[in-house]
């Protein structure tokens, strides 16, 4: 069960263990990208036979491609999350449950 919800500016709302799993990321690789930020994908089909489905991915992108205005602390980490990103979890709750992460609406 997650402890605390945290909802960021751009509505976006994630737990303390979705936090801790971007730190873990992270700690673990963030040596091996200093000029990068950590980025957030998520697509979410809203036509044709995949319908429904979504797909989220984690990614390194370098900060020159990364504007400040789409990039937002979430623990103690700094994250790119694209405006259509940002769009399609709007009011979606981010948690990581021990395994993956799950986006619950």
């Amino acid at each position: 069960m997650p402890t605390a919800l945290t909802k960021l500016p751009c509505g976006i709302i994630h737990t303390e263990e979705f936090a801790a799993h971007l730190q873990d990321l992270h700690g673990t690789k963030g040596a091996l990208h200093r000029h990068d930020v950590l980025a957030l994908d998520y697509i979410r089909c809203a036509s044709g036979p995949q319908k429904g489905s979504a797909w989220w991915q984690t990614a390194w992108v370098p900060k020159t491609q990364a504007p400040a205005t789409y990039r937002v602390r979430i623990g103690g980490v700094e994250v790119f999350i694209h405006r259509q990103s940002q769009r399609g979890l709007k009011g979606r709750c981010l948690h990581y449950d021990g395994a993956q992460v799950v986006i619950k609406e």
